[in-house]
């Protein structure tokens, strides 16, 4: 095992994030192979939430994670929105990449949408790591990687779902601001904006490293003043589109509307969202309580990871990771599951990762892989359940 160790610590650092990677895509289709393959004959998992859409079988490589929310965005790549169906709670650059790589090489839509999935889950972890370095070594910068790769619900990276791509453009939009790159940051946040409505998140860290760099007299206001004409361009340009394509002017109106109609989901004060999921996790019954308490673990993790985050990373960084939980606190989903999908939302708040590996730097080495095992477990456990077409976040 030291051996192995070693030989893998010798390559050089992009070699080491794509096999860490790599390792955990390959666990992750094992698992979903095993669910698909043997608990659901077996068992009787599996319900109707696979794919309808897309060509090509959900029981493959590239269609064992398209379930759910996978619909929605294979039928926006397929013909565009419409005012049916709950499209317009999607945001575009994931479809519209999905049918751009179906058109230029002809691949199925499953094929497509699981590509852009997987290449932006590697590229993420690259990115990542060179964050990290920025103002961390070396060894931490692979335990975010790792924790990347491996944390409970890192299947959605894998899966035909915006996690990947959102992590990856959101990783950027702090990788360019903490190097005074303001323009790439604003491209990076449209990306994001374009992707993601908790894209807005990213304003706190680029203005932060704004006035930072201000500080230290290091700034180029025309720089910093494109970056901040251009980050709004991505959900501008969503709205614009939703305008012409739908004929409703009120698209904040019918997006919050098909929010709360189709995803039973509204705004609510954070203390009142946890008060209620407090009472899910303690007085709902039968596998209701089990979902409550497992989307409430997230829910703490997150939370306590993000204050811990205000005194151990970059101001920047911290004040992103806090806001993004606050919101996600303040997201209150169904009566009974109010922290209903924050594991996946948790997920994809990449300065987490960054927490992790300094918790787990900071453990005695003999016991670094306890917790490791642990997540690899849960991992394994909720990407079989997921395939099986359950919900998991």
């Amino acid at each position: 095992m030291n051996i192995v160790i070693e030989v893998f610590l010798k390559r050089v650092w992009w070699q080491q994030v794509v096999l860490v990677q790599l390792i955990a895509l390959v666990g992750i289709q094992f698992a979903g192979t095993i669910g698909t393959k043997y608990l659901v004959p077996r068992f009787g998992w599996g319900e109707s939430h696979n794919v309808t859409a897309g060509g090509g079988s959900d029981d493959t490589l590239e269609g064992r994670f398209a379930r759910w929310d996978s619909n929605y965005y294979l039928r926006i790549a397929q013909r565009g929105y419409t005012s049916e169906g709950g499209d317009v709670v999607f945001f575009p650059l994931y479809p519209l990449l999905i049918s751009l790589l179906h058109n230029a090489l002809g691949l199925s839509l499953l094929w497509s949408g699981w590509i852009v999935a997987v290449t932006c889950y590697f590229g993420a972890g690259l990115l990542l790591y060179q964050l990290i370095r920025t103002d961390h070594s070396a060894e931490l910068a692979l335990w975010g990687v790792v924790w990347l790769s491996i944390f409970p619900t890192a299947f959605f990276f894998t899966s035909l779902y915006t996690e990947s791509l959102f992590i990856l453009t959101s990783i950027a939009a702090l990788y360019f601001a903490g190097r005074g790159q303001f323009t790439l940051s604003g491209l990076a946040i449209a990306f994001a904006g374009a992707t993601r409505p908790t894209a807005f998140l990213l304003a706190i860290p680029f203005f932060v490293e704004v006035w930072q760099f201000r500080r230290l007299g290091q700034i180029r206001s025309a720089d910093a003043l494109l970056g901040t004409l251009i980050a709004p361009a991505g959900v501008m340009a969503f709205y614009l589109h939703l305008v012409a394509t739908v004929g409703d002017g009120n698209i904040i109106g019918l997006y919050s509307s098909t929010a709360l109609v189709l995803f039973e989901r509204n705004l609510a004060l954070p203390w009142e969202t946890f008060s209620d999921a407090l009472k899910a996790a303690v007085f709902a019954k039968g596998f209701t309580q089990v979902i409550a308490r497992h989307d409430l673990a997230f829910a703490l993790t997150g939370m306590a990871s993000a204050v811990f985050g205000l005194f151990h990373l970059r101001q920047s960084m911290a004040l992103y990771f806090l806001a993004g939980m606050i919101f996600l606190f303040s997201n209150h989903g169904p009566a009974g599951l109010p922290f209903l999908s924050i594991p996946r939302y948790v997920a994809a708040l990449f300065p987490l990762y960054l927490v992790l590996a300094i918790v787990t730097t900071k453990m005695p080495k003999q016991l670094r892989w306890l917790p490791v095992l642990v997540s690899v477990c849960f991992l394994g456990i909720l990407s079989a359940w997921f395939a099986t077409g359950r919900w998991v976040a």
